[in-house]
Formats: structure tokens, C-alpha cells, sequence
């Protein structure tokens, strides 16, 4: 695992970036991204997760106004509280498979969001996941997903008694 200066670590786990912004690289051998770890730096416009990573803490992302693209490994499994609140430039998001729980408050306030799809083995999404994304318009649930479904951008639980995201 080669750690540059850029990033602070502690064990396999990446607990604050320091580096310069623009694209960010992750760097290979890290298991976990800490709370905060990137919180509010507005001047990230890309980051790559590498396979390994399993989850991510809260607040990760969140007030990374900038932030266009995130690429997901396969693998990762938990995306954590509030973890891209604020990533008002954030357009498309591709969830890996590997993904079985999106965190409360997880996307929301993604004011340019326009489409997502929950993938098929996600158990749970939190209270409010995709609250204040006014453009998210394109949600939709894989198909086989055990524990919700969706229709027309809209996202209930499998049996359709909850309502947990509508569009606009």
C-alpha cells in the first residue's frame, strides 16, 4: 500500500485527506474511509474508490460542492450517514451491486442529482436518503430487490406501504 503524504491514515483506514483537490485517487490496501474524512473541500471534482474499500463513514463527501463523479469498487457494502449531503454538483451516481445500505441522509441535498438506481441487494435505506434532491427524477430500484420497489421515480418499501422518496 503506498500512502503519499496527501493522506492521513491510520492502519488500513483513511481518516482525512490533505492533498490538493481536483481528481483524488484513493490509494490502494483501504478498508474503511473515516467520518469526515473529505468533509467540505470544495475544490474535489472526481473521486475513485479502489476494491477493497467496504464502507464508507458519515459525513464523508458531505459540503464537497464540486464533487461531479464518484466511481464505486465492487465490494463496498455500507455507504454511511449523510455520507454526499451537499455534493450539489454530483449528477449520476452508479451504485455497485455490493451495496446493501445507504445511510440516513445519505445523498441528501444532491440539488443536480438526476438519476440513480438502488441496486438489487440493498436492505435498507435510511430516513430521508434523498431528501432536497429536486432533480432527482430517474430513481429506480433494481428489479429482484427483496425489500423495495419503485415506479415511476417512485420508491416504496416491497409491499408498497411506505412511501420513502417521491420526485420534485
Amino acid at each position: 500500500m503506498e500512502i503519499t503524504a496527501d493522506f492521513e491514515c491510520k492502519g488500513p483506514e483513511l481518516v482525512r485527506y490533505k492533498g490538493p483537490g481536483g481528481a483524488v485517487v484513493i490509494p490502494e490496501g483501504i478498508t474503511e474511509v473515516r467520518g469526515r474524512a473529505f468533509m467540505d473541500r470544495t475544490d474535489i471534482t472526481a473521486v475513485t474508490i479502489p476494491a477493497g474499500v467496504k464502507g464508507l463513514g458519515w459525513n464523508v463527501f458531505s459540503g464537497c460542492t464540486a464533487l461531479e463523479e464518484i466511481s464505486f469498487p465492487e465490494g463496498i457494502k455500507r455507504l454511511g450517514e449523510k455520507s454526499f449531503a451537499g455534493c450539489t454538483n454530483l449528477k449520476r451516481v452508479a451504485l455497485p451491486e455490493s451495496l446493501t445500505f445507504i445511510g440516513r441522509k445519505c445523498f441528501s441535498g444532491c440539488t443536480s442529482l438526476e438519476s440513480l438506481t438502488v441496486p438489487k441487494k440493498v436492505e435498507e435505506i435510511s430516513h430521508d436518503a434523498f431528501y432536497g434532491c429536486i432533480r432527482l427524477r430517474d430513481l429506480r430500484v433494481e428489479r429482484g430487490n427483496p425489500n423495495y420497489t419503485s415506479q415511476d421515480g417512485v420508491i416504496y418499501d416491497k409491499r408498497k406501504k411506505d412511501l420513502l422518496f417521491w420526485p420534485g
